[in-house]
């Protein structure tokens, strides 16, 4: 009984999301729990997601203030105050998700509270450095550390909200600045003083992140969007060893071969021909692009050579139903994996790790030494397929 009580509790905070893929871990496992009570709360008090979002910017707009002085007491005060307008942060889209109040003028106000709290925080250290006799480039610098601040959390937000869009996962459309254009010309100054300046506000945001994807914006706005197909994806797993991000629960990241290096998310959007919000748990490469792509423009592959990838379509469409791939192999100079159905074999030279991933998703339950005979059948996969690649031209 205690456990299905924490597994809907669970699912009831996981439905105040935008989606599980693009949740950090720090999100997942401390602003979302903590956002959700906040969220409750606030419904509760009968508070507006827009109330939620300007109570964030007030205490953002705070935290920034108190980085100004040269005191570590007030300084943390300013880390815990800037803890609390994230946590707010989170809790106005989620009391938005859960109240069903989403709405464009609610995101509107939250982007300009975000953009709030870090001029205030880029602004206050500015000063706290010149009145400590910095010299007066340091204006130089913030503004550019601002301006790349904003154009990367626009490019962030911009591609975040076509991922969900094109996954069929999301609640909202993407907006085109035409579409803006419209709306913002229909408003008076007179009547609507303070719907127009959100909406000029928006406008421009929205403005600098299609300067940033063109391609999306054409797009829509030639009606292309039904006769193209859309694929976004990530070359390899997030690169862990920065220390900036995490591929949870998938082990490790880029230049690995465990899963948090090649396990990436993928989606693919085409109206009309593909149907929306279908996830498959199926095993596919982006090595399937290719002969996909020349399917669907009716060309046919050469003969006289060997593709590792297959044509999606039919998988996509339901017309075939068993894996795009009994196999898949990697390698890497004197390291390689191979996966057939839900074991996965990892070689680094002569040393080889099992993993049932069915059960085992985060790689941590080495079953090499239990399963000898599952290790000398993907052993076999793995050295027939290497014996048909050429030896690499540079080395790994």
């Amino acid at each position: 009984m205690m456990s299905q009580q924490v597994e809907t509790r669970h699912s009831r905070i996981a439905a105040t999301y935008k989606a599980r893929e693009v949740e950090g871990a720090v999100d997942v496992y401390f602003y979302r729990p903590l956002g959700f009570r906040l969220a409750e709360f606030f419904a509760h008090l009968k508070l507006t997601p827009a109330g939620v979002s300007l109570l964030a910017g007030v205490c953002g707009v705070m935290a920034g203030h108190l980085y100004f002085y040269r005191n570590l007491g007030i300084n943390i005060a300013g880390m815990v105050l800037h803890v609390c307008a994230n946590a707010l942060d989170n809790a106005d889209g989620q009391l938005a998700r859960l109240t069903h109040q989403e709405s464009r003028k609610g995101r509107i106000i939250d982007s300009v509270a975000d953009h709030l709290v870090f001029a205030s925080v880029y602004i206050h250290l500015t000063l706290r450095c010149a009145f400590a006799g910095a010299s007066p480039a340091i204006w130089l610098l913030a503004l550019g550390a601002a301006i790349s601040h904003a154009l990367q959390g626009a490019a962030a937000d911009y591609y975040r909200t076509a991922f969900l869009y094109f996954a069929g996962g999301a609640r909202n459309g993407i907006d085109s600045s035409s579409a803006l254009r419209s709306d913002y010309r229909k408003l008076s100054w007179g009547q609507r003083a303070w719907d127009k300046l959100l909406l000029a506000l928006y406008l421009n945001f929205t403005l600098q992140q299609e300067v940033l994807a063109p391609r999306l914006k054409k797009l829509r706005e030639t009606g292309l969007e039904r006769d193209t197909l859309v694929v976004f994806l990530s070359d390899n797993g997030c690169a862990t060893y920065t220390g900036a991000c995490t591929n949870d629960p998938l082990r490790f990241g880029k230049l690995t071969h465990l899963e948090g290096g090649f396990r990436v998310p993928f989606a693919m959007q085409w109206p009309g021909h593909l149907k929306a919000g279908v996830v498959s748990d199926q095993v596919i490469s982006s090595l399937d692009l290719f002969p996909t792509a020349v399917a669907l423009a009716g060309g046919e592959l050469p003969k006289n050579r060997v593709f590792d990838g297959v044509n999606l379509m039919p998988y996509l469409s339901g017309e075939i139903k068993t894996s795009p791939h009994e196999v898949l192999c990697w390698r890497n100079g004197p390291n390689g994996a191979v996966r057939k159905g839900n074991w996965k074999l990892f070689k680094a030279r002569d040393h080889y790790w099992l993993y049932d991933l069915s059960n085992d998703i985060g790689e941590h339950k080495d079953l090499a030494a239990a399963r000898p005979e599952i290790v000398e059948q993907l052993k076999k996969e793995f050295e027939k397929w290497e014996a048909q690649m050429k030896e690499p031209l540079w080395p790994c």
